[in-house]
């Protein structure tokens, strides 16, 4: 997902929020957003080992990646093209959520 397409789905979903709700909204999705250039840094430096892949809470794959030492490398060079936007797809998703959790308890 691009930078456009996160925003897009926050945006709306803070709009269709009531505003007495909206603080709540914005600390549930503020609370746990993992920002893509931080992930994209630690898969510079460190994504051999799976650090992208544990902060992104995806705590199999980093298993695996670290065991394989990045899929020999290869896993390492790829997912620099890959973890930024799964950053914002994880970041959309929790969006959704949010909007979700407070339907359900109105």
């Amino acid at each position: 997902m691009d930078r456009a397409g996160f925003y897009t789905v926050f945006f709306d979903a803070l709009d269709s929020t009531p505003p007495e709700r909206r603080a709540e909204f914005e600390q549930r999705v503020f609370m746990h957003l993992k920002n893509p250039t931080v992930i994209f840094g630690a898969s510079c430096w460190l994504g051999i080992f799976g650090l992208d892949r544990f902060l992104l809470g995806q705590v199999v794959l980093g298993l695996l990646k670290l065991v394989t030492l990045g899929g020999l490398g290869i896993w390492a060079i790829i997912d620099l093209f890959l973890v930024s936007g799964e950053a914002r797809r994880i970041n959309a998703e929790l969006v959704r959520e949010a909007r979700l959790m407070l339907e359900t308890r109105r």
